[in-house]
């Protein structure tokens, strides 16, 4: 059984104030590391049995290689098996990745990432989207 850690998803961003008056990315790339981890703990908290049919849907449909795809269906039916109700989170492997501690990693992020759907909402993501999701720290220096 996987165990369960507590995750802090901080991402410190620099801001400028647009003429308007409106807080807003300073660039595009600190937009999709937002984006990344806003993502991520979405994923997180995805249903895992849920999760677990769709990848066995793209494997039967050949989207995805059943190796090493079937293994995650098993990591997926095993954690809902042994807890009865499971999240995503429950394996999903997890890692520094530069300055974003505790970041969504390995293949079941990279399916995830691999989803039409995924960037579905990104060009309307603003930093308020952020704030309020709880990605970026508060403070002087974000």
């Amino acid at each position: 059984m996987s165990t369960i850690r507590a995750v802090a998803l901080f991402l410190p961003l620099p801001l400028v104030l647009a003429a308007c008056g409106t807080a807003e990315f300073e660039n595009e790339e600190d937009k999709g590391r937002a984006w990344d981890v806003y993502q991520c703990s979405v994923y997180r908290n995805l249903d895992a049995g849920a999760e677990a049919d769709a990848i066995e849907a793209d494997i039967a449909d050949g989207t995805v290689p059943a190796e090493p795809a079937q293994e995650w269906v098993d990591n997926l039916r095993r954690a809902v098996s042994d807890l009865g109700e499971a999240q995503v989170r429950h394996v999903m492997p997890m890692e520094d990745v530069g300055d974003l501690k505790n970041m969504c990693t390995g293949w079941l992020w990279e399916y995830r990432k691999s989803d039409p759907e995924y960037l579905v909402g990104y060009e309307s993501f603003t930093l308020e989207d952020a704030r309020d999701a709880g990605v970026l720290r508060e403070g002087p220096f974000g």
